[in-house]
């Protein structure tokens, strides 16, 4: 009934992209694994919620092995009382397989969250990591995705508009107007585009080199980073505004460093953009700017190595006649004792 009626009228009635996505709870979660995997291209997408996947061994294993054999389908199991708990291993490295646990819920009500989270998960990598992409890398980010899935994946509005927005926040005229200009043949003219359009076209000075240039450095030598590495915690001060307690440690994630910052009071975390070691020494990290620009942040470790001071500067972006303009930030950080 699924496969040969009601998603052919589906397709006929409305206009689809052919990423389907088959959610069901309890027996429909075991349901809606079974029809994954006897037909993962006509489901692509699977939320299975507090399915009694393991009430027997031979369903556990059954199950198990299928979705092994089904490693391009993407599937959530969404787990109150139920699910696969610890026993869903899949041998292959199939990464496309996940599981998020429902906490303060009874089986009956777990679906309601379920399907916000599920759909989280399925969605994860809807939207590239950087708001500033050109044109070329969106458009590639998006051809990987309808090859992933076998889908159409049109490139959304929202990630068009906001990087145009980005690129004119580092004056970077040429991008911007090629991003707004895909936006208007795939969605049309409005008045979010025309206004992004009159502000790229109003752009009359070059971009920052210090952007480019911090962007594009490598990740810094072993014996460079060396003596950066470590839990640091400090105060940067914020003239005019409130100082920040910070607590960071680099770590090196998918072959590069990186500081990973907790910043106490405000109740959340950030991870640099960009990490290298200068010809002087000195540890310069930073992060992109929300409107544009980078902050960039350069520190000087003291004789001993136990202590780090500089300053923090935003360059790059283009501030708002009314906006006051940027002051420096200065911070000095001290190096944790190994208890």
């Amino acid at each position: 009934f699924l496969s040969q009626e009601l998603v052919p009228y589906i397709d006929k009635s409305f206009p689809t992209s052919g990423l389907n996505i088959l959610a069901g709870h309890s027996q429909g979660g075991l349901f809606v694994t079974y029809a994954a995997v006897q037909n993962p291209a006509l489901f692509p997408f699977v939320i299975a919620m507090d399915a009694p996947m393991t009430v027997t061994k031979s369903i556990e294993k059954l199950y198990s092995k299928k979705l092994e054999e089904s490693c391009r389908l993407k599937y959530v199991s969404v787990e109150g009382s139920l699910g696969w708990k610890n026993t869903i291993k899949m041998s292959n490295g199939c990464l496309n397989y996940s599981q998020v646990k429902i906490e303060g819920e009874t089986h009956e009500t777990m679906p309601y969250r379920g399907i916000y989270e599920g759909l989280k998960l399925l969605f994860d990598d809807y939207l590239p990591t950087d708001k500033d992409w050109p044109l070329q890398k969106i458009t590639e980010y998006y051809d990987v995705l309808q090859q992933k899935y076998q889908v159409s994946y049109p490139i959304p509005s929202k990630v068009l508009l906001e990087s145009a927005k980005q690129n004119i926040g580092q004056s970077k005229k040429t991008l911007a107007v090629e991003l707004i200009k895909e936006n208007e043949k795939l969605y049309g003219p409005s008045e979010a585009s025309q206004q992004l359009l009159e502000k790229a076209n109003a752009i009359s000075k070059q971009p920052d080199v210090r952007v480019t240039y911090s962007l594009s450095q490598p990740s810094p030598s072993e014996d460079a980073i060396n003596p950066f590495l470590g839990k640091w915690s400090g105060v940067v001060i914020v003239p005019g505004g409130t100082n920040m307690e910070i607590h960071w440690e680099i770590k090196k994630n998918n072959g590069r460093y990186q500081m990973e910052s907790d910043i106490i009071k405000a109740g959340f975390k950030s991870k640099s953009d960009f990490l290298y070691v200068n010809e002087n020494k000195e540890l310069v990290w930073g992060r992109k700017h929300d409107g544009g620009g980078v902050y960039i942040s350069i520190g000087k470790l003291s004789d001993s190595e136990l202590t780090i001071t500089g300053k923090e500067d935003l360059v790059g972006f283009d501030f708002p006649e009314d906006w006051p303009a940027f002051k420096s930030n200065s911070f000095e950080f001290k190096k944790q004792k190994i208890n």
